[in-house]
């Protein structure tokens, strides 16, 4: 067997209230991290809504995508600028009846400053009740792999 170190020996089970205490510690941290930025941030295929990526040349600020974006009605969409110079992406809550914001959004943005072209590189659209549907579906996943879990533990060792 390949060793990098030989001839260690760790007495793991007397160091195991340190582990318990930095496990302890990192679960403590999230939760706090959790309440204290509002819960968990899920993406548009939990919540529902829909996600555009333009590109504007010649290159606008995220501001002014954003000032356009609140002018075409979709108002704390989530602006996102990307690595290339005048892309972006933008998240924005589901509507009824705008399954595709990608022509109001990129009208908006064009209208921002004379002579911008914009181009709708994508559009994805989730209804909200799919997006509950699968966060339901991904919380029963979680937990059936946590007793999974459990109980291959329960089988491959001895309680003792």
């Amino acid at each position: 067997m390949f060793a990098i170190l030989h001839g260690v020996n760790v007495d793991w089970m007397r160091r195991r209230h340190i582990a318990f205490l930095m496990s302890g510690a990192c679960v403590l941290i999230s939760i706090i991290s959790l309440i204290v930025h509002g819960g968990p941030r899920y993406g548009v295929d939990f919540t529902g809504g829909s996600l555009v990526e333009i590109l504007a040349t010649p290159p606008l600020h995220a501001d002014q995508v954003r000032a356009a974006v609140d002018r075409a009605g979709y108002n704390g969409s989530e602006i996102q600028e990307l690595s290339r110079p005048g892309q972006f992406l933008i998240r924005t809550e589901a509507r009824p009846g705008h399954e595709n914001p990608g022509p109001a959004i990129s009208q908006a943005v064009q209208a921002e400053r004379a002579g911008t072209r914009v181009e709708v590189l994508r559009v994805e659209s989730v209804g909200p009740r799919v997006g509950g549907e699968l966060r339901g579906a991904a919380i029963r996943a979680i937990f059936f792999a946590l007793g999974f879990i459990l109980i291959y533990v329960g089988i491959r060792y001895d309680w003792r």
